[in-house]
């Protein structure tokens, strides 16, 4: 019986990388979606929208000038008691995101990309 390679057939070694790379990817995003925990409607934030965004604008410090804010949900990604999530974007096209976690003791995180939830 002959060998693929003396046929001519050589598979293309970038193949098995594509391949477990997107089977990594999957399960990266399977993993990532179990525990991005929706928040319960039914229920009102600790933290008012409104002294979440104010806490959140100074969180961006003396940046915040060149921001404003494109987004705002609650949900329970990044800590077990919630958390505001606000995105401010600028006219250059850098994005900012806060949160506000909603245990009211965590202080306020700015990215400049969503970290992994």
């Amino acid at each position: 019986m002959a060998q693929l390679s003396t046929l001519g057939v050589v598979p293309h070694p970038s193949m098995k990388k594509l391949i477990i790379s997107f089977v990594g990817l999957t399960l990266i995003a399977g993993v990532t979606m179990a525990f991005n925990v929706p928040w319960n409607h039914s229920e009102r934030p600790p933290i008012p929208l409104p002294e979440a965004y104010s806490m959140a604008t100074k969180a961006l410090g003396t940046s915040a000038t060149r921001f404003y804010c494109v987004s705002a949900g609650v949900g329970k990604s990044q800590s077990y008691d919630g958390e505001w999530l606000f995105s401010f974007c600028a006219t250059n096209g850098d994005y900012k995101f806060v949160f506000i976690f909603l245990d009211k003791q965590t202080k306020p995180k700015v990215y400049d990309r969503l970290p992994p939830t």
